[in-house]
């Protein structure tokens, strides 16, 4: 008999399945208290040591932190493991079996439980963050302990799916403890049984599999399969399989793609496949697999991430424009019949954003779009209409990927930033490649209905009544300009059979003219309105019926009334001075009046749709906290006036995300000519400046000022200039020093905001420097900029100067070719190569060792992208040795990130140029490592490359010094120099960054130095110490990335050592290699013991990347689709965020004694010219008195003799 997969799993699944060890119970408790508990629910001893606890902190989709396991698990028994936190309760540490710092969960954090690189077990959601917590009918993963039901018999081996934590726990009391170190399953203790199938992809039964797809197999367990001998199908026949995998998962290669339409069936013979554990065990029955081919019914037709600012972003008609809710994912049924999509799943690169819900029913031919939020309204054009079941799409602005799947099969789009303040849509509709919807017909999105606004093939459009959906001026609306005009618009396509007159208080009846674009009518009066009146519109309902089927009226009488303007704007007018309505506050004291304004023209900021004005010198008041001038926001588009204009202005005084604005509500009328001052600003700022004082007022930088941030440049049109550079205070000063402080403090005060003026993200080109900002027109760190002069904005929360003349540019830190050092007989480099990947894929597609996800590059263009640009810069570096960091972590051979690395600078260079030294498999856990390159026509390698981690650590009463799981293992490797023999040992590290937390204790929140402080000092004092006992008495050279700046912890605990820091012996305090935060400083380190420091000539840290705007590198995401072209040049400038280190050194072999001829050794030839000018008296240095008596004479030669480094002193 062969079985269904599915009905084979029922048959074993309760209570006899195969069993791996699960989380049993879970402590959120107060304080430190944290505790997860593991359980053996299978029959055999558990050896612990494959197995991992992985935390995912906040929503992260890659383990922040990691703890492998060890000794063994009876069965039935459980493994408690808690807080390394000394503060936890004594309770807690009575029955914990580990302590550790991954044990570190805040509600919101998820964990999963590995087996080598597979999931046997999750608590939470991965990539997911709740906010808080996770809940579910009161169970709740905050102040809660857990206990899994004793129904529940193995884990949850899909750490991605929805998190219901009631599903599977039972909720007990915050610091309930009780039940820690014992657990029980309904059936107690499971029998090992046979193997069997426990899922597959594609799985028994699905549609719509792709006719190239592999599938994938997994069993219950770790099997050993003889065979795969049967893949038949109803059209392309019977098909070979290549097979890849191991263990308990294989995945198989069809010899040639399917045929749609078409059903398959993949039988696996019981006789094949045999478990490994115990007792050998085939399994039960032979097992069945069908699916059938065919194209996914569901297309993603169109996408909107970033929705435009105020109502033109409005997509879900809701009459609210929300970042969030009017997000959108446009799907159209292409199937040729009505789908059912109940249960089916949209989810973008973080996690599942909307569950289809029950009765989803999408026709023929027509579409159904789900928005972020909000209450959608409106027609849509007869679309099926849904809001995301977790509240909001989640769109990224910036790139993301968009998967829609049926749990089996998927359609899937990846996009980037083209679809600011529009959607990208596909054209043409269903079958055409994404374009942005404005380069289509204007609009911005099309939501519901295909890209002209036509409703799909097969939607239907209920008939309803038309309505008035919007008015300008609207319903109650005062200060109405009295040449203003009337603007409806209507629901649907309407006929209006007549208007009544416009009625007012004053005029009295108005006729008026009318126009209609589309549902819109725009009614001109034939006179202009009085001042101070009441005007009302009144339309009659049974004069307004819509076009669509039969003609339905509007259900009631619509009316529309507005006051006018209480005085005509003129430049005689009563004016209101703008120190007044800035006040001396952060909030204006005249916010919500509608007051008028004279004053000059400062700065005209088309990109932000108004302009500042300034009073004019003589109407500044004497109060030095009041500012003198003020942004006009113009969203009608009025004629804008000219720098230097004195305008009388009217409008609304409010404070946008705090920023004093006057929106204009009449046309400016232009007054002359006038002048006003600008305020000097000198930097560092003194310690009491408040830029509020200034808002909107021209402003002169009375000194030259230096670059020091691009970082948002490209993206956000934002340069941060300052004094100097601004180093880092502890690459200075000791940490938590009077002078680290104070230096903070001055840091803080020497920035300002030098901004484009545009609000557009990633806008097409950018203003700095001169000509405009292109690889071979760089913006570098410390280049100069001078005559800045312009109006200071308050936009994002920030304080910036919109230039209002263009300053000037000097290239005062040029880029350089190469690095420029001394030369020595050997060159050393380190270089951080930002995540270099050669497994490649979209966030949240791509895994590498450990089934941690890949890094780097996204796609096959940015991986080439990213290729090209890291070895320019290797090859330009010409360094003999190089250690690298944040390469991935697959070990060496030839399909490794490393040779990879190889190869490329070889293909260049020349066959055998660069070689890898082999550290074996992967180094450590982490998904990325350190490695070396070198070049084997200088340098060879002595012994084995030494491995520092975890198990060869020094060690105290915490544990090992150096921990593996945190700081990615080190290399150390001895080089003999092949032109003389000399040795060097160089060690390439990568300590733990200050980005993710250690905990209490570890991570330094007083002093700067960061998260895990102590991880990374207990770190450096291990590696002196390994390097002191594998290499006593060699010449050594530390370099790396240390994530330590100069005067931190770690590097005075290796100074401490007898280490000297290279770059400050070289470079003194001048020198950095990275950027953060518009501050600069070194973690890209290299340090000298005694023996090798005196044979160091030049030490440089290379400027190709802190220097540069961001926008350089090799992502295509955050940039222009014309950018990512035009912004790219395959060199070596922004190929990583960290500076090489580059150290030339001169090694010297030692002299040999009795060497006359300095060739190296002692023969009959030495013998012979040291005789020789003995008796022809020649001076002959004392070096050569070999028998130290204070003298030259032939009894020296006769010494000499006895030194010979060949037999018989022959040449």
């Amino acid at each position: 008999m062969k079985l269904k997969y599915p009905a084979l799993l029922a048959l074993v699944c309760a209570p006899m399945v195969h069993a791996e060890i699960f989380f049993s119970e879970y402590v959120e408790g107060s304080g430190n208290n944290k505790a997860l508990e593991i359980y053996n629910p299978t029959s055999a001893v558990v050896d612990l040591s494959t197995y991992a606890i992985n935390l995912f902190s906040n929503g992260a989709s890659t383990a922040s932190s990691s703890q492998t396991l060890s000794g063994t698990l009876e069965p039935g028994a459980t493994f408690v493991v808690i807080t390394s936190n000394s503060a936890a309760a004594d309770e807690l540490k009575a029955v914990a079996n580990l302590t550790s710092s991954t044990i570190n969960h805040n509600g919101d954090d998820a964990y999963t439980l590995t087996d080598g690189s597979t999931i046997v077990d999750a608590f939470g959601q991965v990539g997911n963050d709740p906010g808080s917590q996770w809940e579910s009918d009161g169970v709740e993963t905050q102040n809660q302990t857990l206990r899994r039901k004793s129904s529940v018999l193995t884990g949850d081996t899909d750490a991605l799916n929805l998190f219901a934590p009631s599903a599977e726990w039972q909720e007990f009391a915050q610091d309930d403890f009780s039940g820690l170190g014992s657990h029980t399953v309904d059936g107690d203790v499971i029998e090992d049984i046979a193997p069997f199938v426990a899922a597959s992809t594609p799985a028994d039964g699905d549609q719509f599999v792709a006719v190239t797809s592999d599938i994938v197999v997994s069993f219950s367990e770790t099997v050993n399969v003889t065979a795969w001998n049967d893949l038949n199908c109803s059209l392309s026949g019977n098909h070979g399989v290549s097979i890849t995998g191991s263990g308990s998962t294989y995945t198989l290669n069809p010899d040639t793609d399917f045929v749609l339409d078409e059903s398959c069936t993949l039988t696996i013979f019981a006789a094949d496949v045999t478990d490994v554990d115990g007792t050998s065990q085939t399994m039960p029955e032979d097992v069945m697999i069908t699916f059938t081919t065919g194209v996914f019914p569901l297309v993603i037709n169109e996408l909107l991430d970033d929705p435009a600012n105020d109502l033109p972003g409005d997509a879900n008609g809701d009459g609210t424009r929300d970042s969030s809710d009017d997000e959108f994912v446009e799907l159209v049924n292409i199937s040729g019949s009505d789908l059912d999509i109940t249960g089916w799943s949209i989810a973008d690169g973080a996690s599942t954003r909307h569950v289809f819900p029950q009765g989803s029913v999408v026709p023929a031919d027509c579409a159904i779009v789900v928005f972020g939020g909000g209450e959608p309204t409106g027609v849509f054009g007869g679309a099926v209409i849904q809001t995301a079941t977790s509240g909001a799409i989640g769109l990224n602005n910036g790139g993301d990927t968009v998967t829609v799947s049926n749990g089996s099969a998927s359609a899937v789009i990846t996009y980037g930033s083209e679809g600011s303040d529009q959607s990208i849509t596909r054209s043409p509709d269903i079958t055409g490649e994404f374009v942005q919807h404005s380069s289509i017909n204007g609009a911005l999105y099309s939501a519901g209905t295909k890209t002209d606004g036509i409703p799909f093939d097969g939607c239907e459009i209920p008939d309803a009544a038309p309505f008035v959906v919007e008015s300008s001026p609207a319903d109650g609306a005062i200060e109405v300009a009295i040449s203003s005009s009337i603007s409806l618009t209507f629901s649907e396509a309407v006929a209006v059979s007549a208007w009544n007159a416009l009625s007012c208080s004053v005029s009295g009846p108005v006729s008026f003219s009318v126009e209609q674009d589309e549902n819109t009518f725009v009614l001109q009066p034939d006179t202009l309105l009085g001042v101070n009146e009441v005007c009302t519109l009144t339309v009659p309902a049974e004069n307004v019926t819509d076009l669509d089927g039969s003609a339905d009226p509007m259900v009631v009488d619509y009316m529309l009334s507005f006051t006018t303007v209480a005085e005509l704007l003129s430049c005689d007018a009563t004016f209101t001075l703008i120190s007044v309505i800035q006040g001396a506050g952060d909030v204006s004291p005249m916010e919500g009046e509608n007051l008028n304004v004279k004053a000059v023209v400062t700065a005209v900021t088309p990109a932000l749709s108004g302009f500042f004005v300034q009073e004019e010198s003589a109407d500044f008041d004497a109060d030095p906290l009041t500012s003198e001038g003020l942004f006009v926001f113009n969203p009608d588009s009025y004629a804008v006036p000219q720098l230097g204009d004195v305008v009388a202005l009217k409008g609304g005084v409010s404070e946008f995300f705090n920023k004093t604005q006057l929106t204009l509500t009449e046309q400016p009328v232009v007054c002359g000519q006038g002048e006003t001052s600008s305020s000097a600003v000198t930097l560092p700022l003194p310690v009491d400046h408040n830029y509020e004082s200034v808002e909107g007022m021209l402003v002169e930088v009375a000194q030259d000022l230096v670059v020091t941030n691009t970082f948002g440049y490209g993206r956000f049109g934002q340069v941060e200039l300052s004094s100097e550079l601004r180093f880092i205070p502890t690459n200075l000063f000791t940490p938590g020093s009077a002078a680290a402080i104070a230096k903070a403090e001055v840091n803080a005060r020497d920035v300002i905001i030098m901004d484009d003026a545009n609000d557009t993200q990633n806008p097409l080109s950018l203003p700095f420097p001169t000509g405009g900002l292109s690889p071979q027109n760089t913006l570098r760190l410390n280049d100069t900029v001078a005559n800045l002069i312009g109006v200071v904005d308050y936009r994002f929360s920030t304080f910036m100067i919109n230039p209002s003349e263009p300053p000037i540019f000097i290239n005062s830190n040029p880029r350089t070719n190469e690095p420029e050092l001394l030369a020595g007989n050997l060159k050393v480099a380190s270089l951080n190569v930002l995540n270099y990947f050669t497994s490649v894929g979209p966030v949240g597609s791509c895994f590498t060792v450990g089934g941690l996800e890949c890094r780097g590059a996204n796609s096959a263009v940015e991986f080439e992208r990213q290729r090209d640009k890291m070895l320019a810069a290797l090859i330009a570096i010409n360094a003999d040795i190089v250690g690298l960091m944040e390469i991935e972590n697959n070990g060496s051979g030839e399909s490794s990130a490393i040779q990879d690395v190889v190869n490329g600078l070889n293909a260049s260079l020349g066959e055998g140029t660069y070689a890898v030294v082999d550290a074996g498999g992967p180094v450590g856990t982490d998904a990325i490592a350190v490695a070396f390159i070198y070049k084997p026509a200088v340098v060879s390698l002595e012994g084995a490359v030494a491995i520092l981690n975890s198990d060869n650590s020094i060690a105290d009463d915490n544990g090992p010094l150096f921990v593996d799981t945190k700081n990615r293992p080190a290399l150390a490797q001895k080089f003999s120099l092949l032109e003389n023999g000399e040795e060097i040992v160089v060690s390439v590290n990568h300590l733990k960054s200050k980005g993710s937390g250690c905990g209490a204790g570890d991570d330094d929140t007083t002093t700067g130095q960061g998260s895990c402080n102590l991880t990374r000092t207990r770190a450096a004092e291990a590696l002196t110490a390994f390097l002191a006992e594998e290499f006593a008495d060699l010449p050594t050279l530390i370099i790396g990335d240390l994530n330590s700046y100069a005067k931190e912890d770690p590097i005075a605990k290796i100074e401490d050592a007898g280490y000297t820091n290279l770059v400050n012996h070289f470079g003194g305090a001048s020198a950095y290699s990275y950027s953060f935060a518009g501050e600069v400083g070194y973690l890209d380190h290299a340090l000298a013991n005694d023996k090798a420091l005196s044979k160091v000539v030049d030490v440089t840290e290379w400027h190709i990347n802190a220097d540069e705007p961001i926008v350089f590198d090799y992502n295509v995401e955050f940039k222009d689709p014309t950018n990512v072209i035009n912004y790219y040049s395959a060199d070596a400038y922004r190929m990583s965020d960290h500076d090489p280190v580059v150290i030339a050194l001169q090694l010297e072999a030692a002299a040999v004694i009795g060497d006359w001829d300095a060739d190296g050794d002692v023969d009959i030839d030495d013998y012979r010219g040291l005789l020789r000018a003995i008796q022809r008296r020649q001076s002959v240095g004392m070096e050569f008195d070999l028998n130290e008596d204070g003298r030259i004479t032939t009894l020296d030669a006769r010494v000499l003799l006895t030194l010979c480094t060949r037999a018989r002193c022959a040449a």
